[in-house]
């Protein structure tokens, strides 16, 4: 079974919504100094935000286009591991281009959130299920909503 339309659009919605947030942020913080911690949230939130939401968005052209939800998945949940494998090191060396460093709470929630990530799109590459998908799609949406949380935070505490 595929998973519902319903819930792939929202998935999509949800994660352009994470888009225009950063705009919330740079609004929120306009009358105060833009950190180097601030602007890599900042940029972070789009960058994965688009990502889901394509990788959401293409699933159902994949299903037509491939003949096959099993295959429709495993290709998405490729997909979507390869950007965050592929995003995870650009976001390491990019703090350390910057010579930032995150703190302990920042690397908790972005170590928990990427290898929950990275197992249910294994889960999903070998099984094929809607199931390990859609969990697939929820971390990886999850990944903007913190990187938002946690730049608002950063605006708003100083």
């Amino acid at each position: 079974m595929f998973p519902q339309a319903g819930f792939l659009f929202s998935i999509g919605a949800l994660s352009v919504t994470l888009v225009g947030f950063s705009g919330l942020i740079a609004a929120l913080g306009r009358d105060r100094e833009r950190t180097p911690l601030l602007v890599y949230r900042q940029r972070q939130i789009p960058e994965m935000a688009l990502a889901s939401a394509l990788i959401a968005l293409i699933s159902l052209p994949l299903v037509d286009t491939l003949g096959s939800a099993t295959t429709a998945i495993r290709v998405g949940s490729g997909l979507a591991f390869a950007f965050t494998a592929v995003h995870v090191w650009l976001l390491i060396a990019r703090t350390r281009a910057e010579q930032f460093r995150l703190d302990r709470r920042t690397w908790f929630f972005a170590t928990v959130i990427d290898l929950s990530l990275f197992i249910a799109a294994i889960s999903a590459l070998v099984t094929g299920t809607s199931t390990a998908y859609e969990w697939l799609l929820v971390f990886m949406v999850s990944r903007p909503a913190i990187a938002f949380v946690l730049a608002l935070g950063d605006v708003t505490n100083r």
